[in-house]
């Protein structure tokens, strides 16, 4: 295996390794209910671009999908909110790694990059009223 090919594993696998911890870390303890919701929004980078809706529940566990409009690829996500509205969720290949944060206006906003860091960008969105 290529040294390269090799790193980029490496990386994947700290990074998912850094996400359960920090998953179980926000699953201690209940996040503030102003954050619980739908977010729906857009990532944007050089390389690629998309969409994404997560859903955050009560013990800030992130789920979601969304559409690599560039590559025109499906995204699954996955991750973690803390009590204090940090939060990072990754797409659940561990290919593309988001974090950031959600205001006090229910804006979330952050930065995301390739687990290979060969990508990098941006994102935000809003929380969807019932």
């Amino acid at each position: 295996m290529p040294k390269r090919e090799r790193r980029a594993r490496v990386a994947v696998l700290a990074v998912l390794a850094l996400l359960t911890f920090l998953g179980l870390a926000a699953l201690a303890a209940a996040i503030d209910a102003r954050f619980v919701g739908t977010y729906r929004g857009q990532f944007l980078g050089e390389l690629d671009y998309g969409t994404f809706v997560l859903a955050v529940d009560a013990e800030g566990v992130i789920l979601g999908d969304g559409m690599s409009t560039k590559r025109e690829v499906p995204l699954a996500y996955s991750g973690s909110c803390n009590p204090d509205g940090t939060l990072t969720f990754s797409t659940v290949d561990g290919l593309m790694i988001f974090t950031g944060s959600i205001d006090w206006m229910n804006r979330i906003s952050g930065k995301w990059t390739r687990a290979d860091e060969s990508a990098r960008g941006s994102f935000g969105g809003v929380m969807q009223k019932h």
